[in-house]
């Protein structure tokens, strides 16, 4: 696009553009305060940790094995560890 010759009045429109800016960072401030922050587990720390089971090797249930592994996560103090198949 060619812009030689034209007068665009950036400066003149302070008010315009300034209200724009304002109402957008409104938006977000109160989005923020709505819906909090949804952070990732990059920022809200832990780990994941993943097991491969093979189910022939197995003699129990993948319900028997993660009862199993509740109780002793429990023993240990983890009370915010999540065990899922």
């Amino acid at each position: 696009m060619d812009f030689r010759g034209k007068n665009i009045d950036l400066v003149g429109r302070i008010r315009l553009w300034f209200g724009i800016s304002l109402a957008i960072i409104l938006v977000g401030i109160v989005s923020w305060i709505a819906f909090g922050l949804n952070l990732g587990i990059d920022f809200s720390g832990g780990g994941q940790v993943q097991y491969r089971i093979d189910p022939k090797a197995q003699s129990t249930s993948a319900v028997t094995l993660v009862s199993q592994m509740e109780e002793a996560i429990k023993k240990n103090g983890l009370e915010k560890v999540k065990v899922q198949v």
